[in-house]
């Protein structure tokens, strides 16, 4: 009886992961009850301080990344082309870099790499990654404009992707 339960439950797994596969949305998990994102602060470019409260009432595609990562390296030209796509005034997309460097390395990485689209940002304490207890890097949350995160994709995107990008705008 056992054995047959287990060979249901990775037949469920398997169907889910293809369907997850075949929709795009490959990663991105539902954060389900949707909750609240812990406070932090990250810095701008002129290393002016902000939190996520500043971005209200926008949906935020907030990515921890670094310029030492190569799944984060690879993805932030389609992250860049997102942000191309987006309208502003409804969503922020937050690269934060997660580097010694800092500012330096992610506002050099982005001139290297023609990131033209995205605001310069970075966590000079290292503490989102703790704070937002994420496992890796990169890690993409999914926060609804009232600030509370709805899904959370661990490991790099192809952000270039329609249904990726459907997921991100309309949370489905």
């Amino acid at each position: 009886m056992l054995r047959i339960a287990c060979a249901i439950l990775i037949l469920t797994l398997f169907a889910d992961a293809r369907a997850a596969l075949a929709s795009g949305t490959v990663g991105f998990v539902p954060t389900n009850p949707p909750r609240p994102v812990p406070p932090f602060t990250f810095e701008d470019e002129k290393g002016q301080a902000h939190d996520l409260k500043e971005f209200r009432g926008r949906t935020i595609l907030l990515n921890l990344w670094a310029t030492w990562c190569g799944p984060c390296a690879e993805e932030m030209p389609a992250l860049n082309d997102l942000g191309k796509k987006l309208d502003g005034k409804r969503f922020a997309i937050l690269a934060v870099a997660e580097d010694r460097d800092g500012l330096e390395a992610a506002r050099a990485f982005f001139q290297r790499n023609g990131i033209d689209h995205l605001a310069v940002y970075a966590d000079p304490g290292f503490e989102a990654p703790f704070i937002l207890h994420a496992d890796g890097l990169p890690t993409t949350l999914l926060i609804n404009a009232d600030g509370l995160e709805i899904a959370r994709l661990e490991g790099g995107a192809d952000w270039t992707q329609g249904d990726l990008r459907n997921y991100v705008e309309h949370g489905r």
